[in-house]
């Protein structure tokens, strides 16, 4: 599912680097897919066997009380992996069902009102109410998108906007976007 050359997830044994371990965030069961989360950021990921050895002392803490975090967690991990760079993508498949249903429901309030039907219009209404949930998912994928790229591009900007100098006398100066490009 995440697409990651490792067999066991739930191995203790392992190794990173400080500086990608750093930057993945980490919150309910995700510290099992450490791998999956840092293979996001791009680096190599390999799985060495090592010798377990069975336990000894106490008893497993494990339980059917944590598939459901960590299944939650595995698709949180797969939409993050999948569509991060492409938003639209996943809230147009958020949308599609919802345009199928107001399309249906809408298609069948004229079928009922042409049959002299009663709930004709109750069925155009929530017909419209889910053609209007799909085109706010469609374009809220948009502007994610929009957000997405122009995000990117400021990021390379950011050591100018804060970039600061620090004077023989050892303070501290800060100094405006119009310096800071003008003095490179």
């Amino acid at each position: 599912v995440t697409r990651v050359p490792i067999k066991d997830n739930g191995c203790s044994l392992k190794a990173y680097r400080a500086d990608v371990i750093k930057k993945i965030p980490l919150y309910s069961e995700m510290h099992r897919f450490i791998p999956a989360m840092a293979s996001i950021a791009g680096p190599r990921i390999a799985e060495i066997k090592v010798k377990h050895h069975a336990r000894q002392f106490g008893e497993s803490k494990y339980g059917l009380s944590r598939v459901y975090k960590v299944l939650l967690d595995l698709m949180t991990i797969k939409t993050i992996s999948t569509f991060t760079s492409r938003p639209l993508i996943w809230f147009a498949m958020l949308a599609a069902p919802s345009f199928l249903l107001s399309v249906l429901m809408l298609v069948g309030s004229v079928i009922t009102l042409g049959a002299g039907g009663s709930n004709a219009l109750p069925m155009a209404g929530a017909g419209l109410l889910f053609g209007t949930l799909s085109i706010f998912l469609v374009l809220s994928g948009g502007l994610a998108e929009m957000i997405s790229f122009t995000g990117h591009s400021s990021v390379a900007k950011f050591p100018l906007l804060t970039a600061s100098v620090i004077t023989g006398k050892g303070e501290v100066r800060l100094l405006d976007t119009k310096t800071a490009i003008n003095s490179k």
